[in-house]
């Protein structure tokens, strides 16, 4: 078949639109570049920021550990303040060549003190009170970095001038990209440079520093023609795409109509037209849903057919669970309802089917009048998991085999087959168990009479918390006591 016109239409629209997509695309890649330019620089001035803080901790901390080991020095510190050995080792300490110290402070618990550096004592001593380990401080015209242990016997400062040197060390710490840092702002910058100013950390210091920007300005300088670019773009297509769907949109709107129709499972009217693929469209959906709605159907059947050939092979190997099965099916189903659990097909199928395991335990051990040995009850509590086993076999069955295997454990643990407690145990299951008690106490067996409702609501009070969920039994209590319950489901319970 060949292509219709409209199909041909839209072919060439398409390809136009798709030109002028591939256009714009290139011109947003530009523009991805810069923007992904200006946040690679923000980044790197993060990272700047953080190795600038990263360098102050490490010169704190080393002069810190300096000052813990004088104060840790016994033998300097035995006769102090009178021993003299005391205040040549703070001398060694101002150092240059070894510290690179400026700033020396040592007072004892005797108010002695040994002060070193270029600057009077009582100045230092009145901007003492600001100094914590760490800080950055202006005195007498220099920024200082300080460090500061004290403890119960002394209290020892260091200073560090921040001085070129200390910037000079602090560069080769930072990014190649950093070409310049100061304390105050410096020379002007070029085009391909940029400056910004970081605070240090507990000061009013700032620190100067100047990157480079690699092609951030060149980038910059080229946005506005992309930004052009792309509005006049918009408008072409915005133009283009208005006249199209003029001639298009009848189109649209007939095809809209015929699906509507189709949903609703009418035969769809269509105007004469030369879109045959949408014709044949129209006839092959019509055509699916009506055999999807036919296999739906069948599928149904089979499964419900199945579902009541299953209970009758039970119901023939166990006389008592005939009957059992729709009544417990109608009681947790009315239960599930109720408190609002929200699979209740799958609850249906599970009750319904909950003793199919017994089709595999002998009929002597199912029907016996008196007390079950030991291998015998081992070989009833094996019906829950053979149950699951059949019932896994088919894809219809799959979401109630976790609760026909599950409806024989109890809340604390101590059912089977799997010993689940608490909320491991499915829900659905636990609705099953309830519905599964309560019928088999008031129903007649082959080994005792029939339990009275109000007995068997009291058996089940008992059983709370132990073989069943408390608050759930709660709920099931009410609902058996306060319920009022389908005409159907009371000859199921009094049958």
């Amino acid at each position: 078949m060949g292509e219709s016109s409209l199909f041909q239409h839209f072919k060439a629209t398409f390809t136009r639109y798709a030109i002028i997509l591939v256009g714009l695309f290139s011109l947003a890649v530009l523009g991805n570049i810069a923007y992904q330019v200006q946040l690679y620089q923000q980044q790197t001035e993060i990272l700047i920021a953080q190795s600038v803080d990263a360098y102050i901790n490490r010169e704190t901390e080393k002069n810190q550990m300096l000052l813990l080991q004088f104060l840790e020095n016994e033998e300097v510190l035995s006769d102090f303040p009178l021993d003299r050995q005391t205040g040549l080792y703070a001398k060694n300490i101002m150092n240059e060549r070894l510290f690179g110290v400026d700033l020396f402070y040592l007072r004892n618990d005797q108010d002695t003190t040994i002060f070193e550096s270029n600057s009077s004592q009582e100045d230092f001593l009145a901007i003492k009170p600001q100094i914590k380990n760490g800080s950055v401080l202006e005195f007498n015209g220099e920024t200082y970095l300080f460090s500061r242990v004290t403890t119960a016997e002394a209290d020892a400062l260091i200073g560090k001038k921040l001085d070129q040197q200390f910037l000079d060390q602090l560069h080769r710490f930072l990014p190649l990209s950093v070409t310049n840092l100061a304390l105050s702002e410096g020379h002007p910058l070029s085009w391909d440079q940029r400056s910004f100013p970081l605070d240090l950390p507990g000061s009013n210091v700032i620190l100067y520093l100047t990157t480079q920007l690699d092609i951030q300005g060149y980038l910059l300088q080229i946005i506005p023609l992309p930004i052009l670019c792309v509005l006049i773009g918009a408008i072409m297509i915005y133009r283009m795409f208005k006249k199209e769907m003029a001639l298009i949109n009848p189109f649209f709107e007939n095809t809209r109509s015929a699906l509507v129709d189709i949903g609703m499972g009418q035969q769809p009217i269509l105007p004469d037209s030369e879109v045959e693929e949408a014709n044949l469209l129209y006839s092959s959906v019509q055509s699916l849903f009506r055999q999807l709605k036919e296999k739906d159907t069948q599928v149904k059947k089979s499964h419900l057919e199945m579902i009541q050939l299953l209970n009758a092979a039970i119901s023939t190997n166990d006389a008592y669970t005939n009957g059992h099965s729709q009544r417990v099916e109608a009681i947790a189903s009315n239960f599930g309802q109720a408190i609002g659990y929200l699979d209740p097909d799958a609850l249906a199928v599970a009750a319904r089917l909950h003793d199919i395991g017994k089709l595999g335990i002998p009929t002597n051990i199912l029907n016996k009048p008196g007390k079950l040995n030991e291998d015998e009850f081992e070989k009833i509590k094996d019906h829950p998991s053979k149950g699951a086993e059949i019932l896994s076999r088919s894809e219809f069955f799959k979401e109630a085999v976790p609760l026909v295997r599950h409806h024989h454990e109890h809340w604390d643990g101590s059912g089977y087959p799997d010993r689940l407690s608490k909320n491991a145990i499915p829900m659905g299951a636990q609705i099953l168990a309830l519905a599964d008690v309560y019928d088999a106490l008031t129903t007649d067996r082959s080994y005792r009479k029939a339990l009275t409702h109000d007995e068997a609501l009291r058996i089940i009070r008992d059983e709370s918390g132990s073989t069943f969920n408390p608050v759930l039994a709660d709920h099931f209590l009410t609902f058996l006591s306060n319920y009022s319950l389908p005409d159907s489901l009371q000859k199921l319970i009094s049958a």
